[in-house]
């Protein structure tokens, strides 16, 4: 059932971008907070009734604001509430909470959550202005305010054709039609790269502009330039002239995942092998992922790139996959030859299955979209990522030894 929300403009136009969205529930928290917003000279703003709920139920269908003033009065559960709405917003979003309990227990754990303040209602003018100037980040520079920031995933193929950029485009599709996550995917083979095929993107210039002039870079430019496939999935693809020379260097595209960061849950980045600086992307992403194929010169590869990226293991997580092990393969190495050989358990498997990835290939439709084990293999990979799911890769690799017995 839709929640009904009432608005309180003060916006010259009911289309024209605010900064400020608050969600209340109540009348009377509606006329404080509007007033106070007034009256600080809040830049273009507006007041809605819905609460919390209503909150998440707008941000799942429009971008977020660079405020979010929430009440969760009429809830229960308010840190689940707040987290269900930091899953639907960018993760730069600041947030202030209203509430009507003074619970010190509540306040402690909304901070350790990001959110930049709780407050009782009905919620003082001084109080809300100050809240709201360290939100806008205008009261203390000196003061860094808490922000929530999205994850860089760095995927890598142990070598060139390992299913990089199909691994991405799946996961990454799951992540936002299946989780809700918002999504951005970075194809750093700006000659090569497959990523718009594989996404039916048509590819622009963009990418290549945004890393030869990283230090012209700004959120408005990356969204003008970003591929959009659906409202939680976005990509940043190219396909530029072989005959030119594109050089771009390491800083740059840590200043383009930073932006991106505020912006997006995950920030999936296929570094090709040729990439500059791509030992340094992954050892800097928060998560890592390499792509093998079950081959004598993959596990070296593999052997190599753990051993490269081992000394900034601190913190971050790194996964092995093993994609499209066909056990009736001559010149194929066996799971267990392959896990064997590397020295290490693969994190997952993603099942062979060339012709449904070919059709996929070519309607530029993601395989993780279809009823098939490869899209059970790779919601396996998305949900590990957000920590709610159990692997499946166990039970893969029980059908493949399986097979192979046969």
């Amino acid at each position: 059932m839709a929640i009904a929300v009432r608005t309180a403009e003060r916006a010259e136009d009911i289309n024209e971008p605010v900064k400020i969205a608050a969600f209340v529930t109540d009348s009377e928290t509606e006329a404080v907070v509007e007033d106070s917003l007034g009256r600080m000279g809040a830049p273009k703003f507006r007041v809605r009734r819905g609460g919390v709920r209503g909150a998440i139920e707008y941000f799942s269908t429009h971008n977020s604001t660079q405020v979010i003033i929430v009440d969760v009065s009429d809830v229960e559960l308010a840190l689940n509430h707040i987290d269900e709405l930091a899953n639907v917003c960018q993760p730069g979003v600041q947030v202030i909470v209203l509430g009507k309990d003074n619970n010190i227990g509540l306040f402690r754990d909304l901070i350790r959550m990001g959110v930049i303040d709780y407050l009782v209602k009905p919620a003082p003018y001084e109080h809300l202005y100050r809240a709201v100037q360290l939100a806008l980040g205008s009261d203390d520079p000196a003061r860094p305010t808490t922000q929530r920031l999205g994850k860089v995933v760095a995927v890598a193929g142990a070598r060139g054709g390992a299913g990089t950029t199909s691994l991405l485009a799946n996961v990454g599709w799951t992540l936002a039609n299946k989780e809700g996550r918002r999504v951005v995917l970075v194809d750093l083979d700006l000659q090569n790269g497959s990523l718009h095929l594989a996404m039916d993107f048509p590819a622009n210039h963009g990418l290549r502009e945004a890393l030869e002039n990283a230090h012209r870079l700004d959120p408005l430019f990356l969204e003008r330039t970003m591929l959009q496939h659906g409202p939680r999935l976005f990509a940043l693809a190219a396909e530029e002239p072989l005959e030119e020379d594109i050089v771009y260097s390491p800083d740059a595209v840590r200043e383009l995942t930073r932006i991106l960061q505020k912006q997006f849950h995950y920030v999936f980045v296929d570094v090709p092998r040729g990439a500059p600086g791509a030992l340094e992307i992954l050892r800097r992403a928060d998560i890592r992922i390499l792509v093998a194929e079950p081959s004598i010169a993959s596990v070296r590869d593999v052997v190599r790139r753990m051993e490269a990226i081992a000394v900034e293991n601190s913190g971050r997580r790194t996964y092995l996959v093993l994609n499209h092990p066909r056990q009736d393969s001559k010149g194929e190495l066996t799971v267990e030859q392959f896990e064997d050989a590397v020295g290490q358990k693969a994190d997952f498997i993603i099942p062979y299955g060339r012709a449904l990835a070919a059709e996929a290939l070519n309607f530029g439709e993601p395989l993780a979209s279809r009823r098939c084990p490869a899209s059970a293999a790779y919601a396996a990979v998305a949900g590990e990522l957000i920590g709610d799911r159990p692997r499946t890769v166990s039970m893969l690799r029980r059908l493949l030894r399986h097979k192979h017995a046969g």
